[in-house]
């Protein structure tokens, strides 16, 4: 009971639900769920940039780590919660987080960060760069944890991040609106049918 996105994220949903919602007329499934991806990438995307911005202007190896790690739980935090994903969605870059998708899958965006880091500054920079990011990450991961338990244990449903990340961009494709629970009132009816 789960279906992918074109790069393989595991989406843990009933696929029959997800794919036959009242969308708009022009909405594209395969787009919606390319669009997961790259939002399952933001923090990425956040702490590349960030970090290219940092070395470049020599900053301080302290104020490196403490952008990043801001940085990355804002990248983070932003399509789980529907609100900011909205506000982000409509002012984003999809070229510039198409490009860094495809950088990201050989971690070309990795290689990028060490080269300019260690010509621009010194692999101190580098090195709590990777440690501010990864930091957050395990943050991210301990929160989003301790999230999905509470749903499981209210609601009998996985919800993790990847997955609240769907049910929000699915939501800027209703035709109708709606909240996330809502959404999971209809959905566990859904299940309760199909079973």
């Amino acid at each position: 009971m789960y279906f992918f996105t074109p790069r393989g994220l595991k989406i843990r949903l009933n696929e029959e639900y997800c794919f036959n919602q009242n969308f708009k007329s022009e909405t594209n499934i395969f787009d919606m769920l390319i669009q997961v991806e790259l939002y399952a990438l933001l923090r990425d995307y956040f702490a590349f940039v960030f970090g290219v911005v940092l070395f470049l202007s020599k900053e301080e190896p302290w104020t490196i780590f403490i952008f990043t790690f801001y940085i990355t739980l804002i990248g983070i935090f932003i399509p789980l919660f529907y609100p900011l994903l909205i506000n982000y969605h409509f002012i984003s870059f999809l070229f510039f987080k198409r490009i860094h998708a495809i950088l990201s899958a050989c971690y070309i965006d990795k290689v990028i960060i060490i080269v300019l880091g260690i010509i621009f500054t010194n692999w101190k920079s580098v090195f709590v760069y990777f440690i501010g990011f990864y930091l957050a990450v395990l943050l991210g991961f301990i929160i989003n944890t301790i999230w999905a338990r509470n749903i499981f244990k209210k609601h009998g449903v996985v919800i993790g991040d990847v997955e609240r990340i769907f049910i929000n961009i699915s939501r800027v494709y209703f035709s109708e609106k709606t909240t996330f629970p809502i959404w999971l009132k209809n959905y566990k009816k859904f299940m309760k049918v199909s079973v």
